[in-house]
């Protein structure tokens, strides 16, 4: 049982980072290697936003990747600008 419980924690983690990864290279489409910050950033904020809105309609699910993604960017900009 257990080993099924983290066989699918691990499919989750690998659709979650493939779902970012997806959506960073349309936000940024000049950049030919994603930078790990980026990536991680947009990830740490996915998984958030899923602890606080576990839930959401399957119209608003298809945009939290997106969404994560655009923020992570936003704030990797601002950050390097000061």
């Amino acid at each position: 049982m257990v080993d099924v419980i983290v066989q699918v924690y691990h499919s989750n983690v690998d659709m979650a980072a493939t779902q970012i990864e997806q959506a960073l290279v349309t936000l940024v489409p000049s950049i030919n290697s994603l930078p790990d910050e980026l990536v991680q950033l947009a990830n740490a904020l996915l998984i958030q936003s899923k602890s606080k809105a576990a839930n959401l309609k399957s119209e608003e699910e298809i945009g939290r990747a997106y969404a994560c993604a655009n923020i992570a960017c936003e704030r990797l900009v601002y950050s390097h600008e000061d």
